[in-house]
């Protein structure tokens, strides 16, 4: 069963001048349940937009997006918005927390919306799991950058094993922090999650199954399995 698919997917976007830009350019990508896709390559390249076309968020002028064998831009707003919450565990470059929600809650967050009552062992779990546990009635007005980035990564984890798509998942975090989203990717893939991350972090993009190099709206190139002098060739 393929997770999520972008086939000859193009996308213009219009910026605040009223100009018309390629952001992609026949881009075809496709992730399967248990497999990590890792997105590399400057910025600019298209990187985060491809992230946006897969989750349904931006939709491509040319193409097919599927999410689960279902295209997005055949539904209104609301079953869209239906498709992602019950598909798609979804990191943006923000973290998205509600500033009333404690981390605890912030972390719930998508089984609320989804009128569902997780095991307090999950979520205490995925806290415990982020470093979080001791901060899990703090507000986010006084988390620190790294923390607030730890919530977001930790409502993802609590979320079942579907499409996962993180943008620049360990941003700003310590090594320590860092190694532990790298454990929750792999978990999520052996769980049978298709996880799509756009990374600049070696660490990261090394335990891929693919690495794609993007560049310019197009993929330049493409390697399964990396070895690492492949991996700091792309890097470099």
């Amino acid at each position: 069963m393929i997770a999520a698919s972008l086939t000859e997917v193009g996308l213009t976007t219009v910026d605040a001048r009223g100009e018309r830009r390629r952001v992609l350019s026949g881009i075809s990508l496709h992730v399967s349940v248990g497999e990590v896709v890792a997105v590399v390559g400057p910025s600019g390249a298209g990187k985060s937009s491809v992230l946006s076309c897969l989750a349904g968020l931006d939709q491509c002028s040319e193409g097919r997006v599927e999410i689960v064998g279902v295209d997005p831009w055949t539904l209104n707003a609301s079953e869209r918005a239906d498709l992602r919450v019950g598909n798609v565990a979804l990191l943006l470059q923000g973290d998205d927390l509600l500033p009333s929600l404690t981390v605890k809650e912030n972390v719930e967050l998508i089984h609320r919306l989804r009128r569902e009552r997780p095991p307090a062992s999950v979520i205490d779990g995925a806290l415990d799991d982020m470093g979080l546990l001791p901060r899990s009635q703090a507000l986010p007005e006084g988390l620190s950058g790294g923390e607030r980035r730890r919530v977001a990564l930790a409502r993802v984890a609590v979320q079942p094993p579907r499409l996962t798509l993180l943008d620049e998942p360990t941003d700003g975090l310590d090594h320590r922090s860092a190694s532990r989203v790298v454990d929750m990717i792999m978990r999520r893939a052996h769980a049978g999650a298709g996880v799509v991350v756009v990374t600049h972090d070696h660490a990261v993009a090394s335990r891929a199954d693919r690495v794609v190099f993007l560049a310019g709206g197009l993929v330049r190139r493409e390697l399964v399995n990396p070895s690492p002098t492949e991996l700091e060739a792309l890097f470099s």
